[in-house]
């Protein structure tokens, strides 16, 4: 009996230790990105943005999510602007403001970043920061999907063939 108890409690504690080691990964992730940001690729510094907006080996945190974002936007970082785009879009770590998450959308979109198209294609269908237009939104699908990406193919679908209206 005394063996059962052993092998169960021992189980237990190291079924409880997979989340602890999965825990001390992303902690040790994060502290190599921080070392890998301080020599400032725009690169290492949008994905330590994405650590602290997602909480990947940190405490969740919008607001250094947005500082991160801002300082990689700044160095010319596609991806960073769109991340960057969608916190002011939701209001995340920001106040709300859809003028600039479409400005910094517009920007990424001209690097051929079809994140943006996508993003800024929802917006036009809601009509956040820019007028509402499905027929603007259903061409900005149609060049984002000739490009690769699926997602906007999905999204021209559904609006063109009535699914969503």
């Amino acid at each position: 009996m005394k063996k059962i108890f052993m092998v169960f409690w021992l189980g237990s504690f190291l079924i409880g230790c997979k989340s602890t080691s999965d825990e001390l990964t992303w902690k040790v992730k994060f502290e190599n990105q921080v070392q890998l940001a301080n020599n400032g690729d725009p690169e290492e510094i949008n994905i330590l943005g994405v650590m602290h907006a997602k909480g990947l080996g940190t405490v969740q945190d919008d607001y250094k999510a947005v500082e991160y974002y801002k300082k990689a936007a700044g160095l010319g970082h596609s991806q960073a602007k769109v991340n960057l785009g969608y916190m002011y879009e939701n209001g995340r770590g920001v106040e709300k403001d859809y003028s600039a998450a479409i400005e910094l959308y517009r920007e990424a979109m001209l690097d051929g970043n079809t994140r943006a198209m996508r993003n800024l294609g929802w917006a036009t269908v809601m009509g956040h920061g820019v007028e509402k237009n499905k027929e603007d939104a259903l061409l900005l699908w149609e060049k984002c999907a000739a490009l690769g990406d699926k997602e906007c193919s999905e999204a021209h679908a559904m609006f063109s063939s009535g699914i969503i209206p």
